[in-house]
């Protein structure tokens, strides 16, 4: 408060001017919107824009591609709908749902219930359920791991 004036630094003027100017303008986000088979889709976290980044190039092995999809779990007795981060089905009519964790997140008792509901929906459908963690993300090959040839 004695620097600004303010609580926080981002409400100075400061802080106004500098971002009027541009100074902020190559910081990278960790969210925003990408385009894939001609769609946009939002991206919440550096994870998922990896992941995105490697599928742009595989657009033409992709037959279909959705985000946020639905998968119902319980966590302490309350239903809850969980969103998994891809869900593409190959050309080679492969299907997977792919998610993105980091280490924390990974760690906690809700995110190991979505991730077994997930599992057990992927084994009822024949589908197949990945899980990319910190060290995955920055070794990912989205090709590979998919089975395209």
């Amino acid at each position: 408060m004695q620097k600004y004036g303010v609580r926080n630094y981002v409400l100075s003027s400061d802080f106004a001017q500098r971002f009027d100017n541009g100074e902020f303008n190559n910081i990278q986000t960790k969210n925003g919107y990408f385009t894939l088979l001609g769609k946009q889709y939002y991206y919440r976290s550096s994870y998922e824009l990896k992941v995105f980044s490697q599928l742009k190039l595989l657009e033409s092995d992709i037959q279909t591609f959705q985000t946020n999809y639905v998968i119902p779990y319980e966590f302490n007795g309350i239903f809850f709908n969980y969103l998994a981060d891809f869900f593409i089905t190959a050309t080679n009519q492969k299907t997977f749902i792919i998610e993105t964790k980091n280490d924390y997140l990974l760690s906690q008792k809700k995110t190991q219930a979505k991730i077994a509901a997930a599992k057990k929906l992927c084994i009822k459908q024949n589908w197949e359920f990945i899980l990319l963690c910190n060290n995955d993300i920055e070794c990912l090959d989205i090709k590979k791991l998919l089975d395209i040839e």
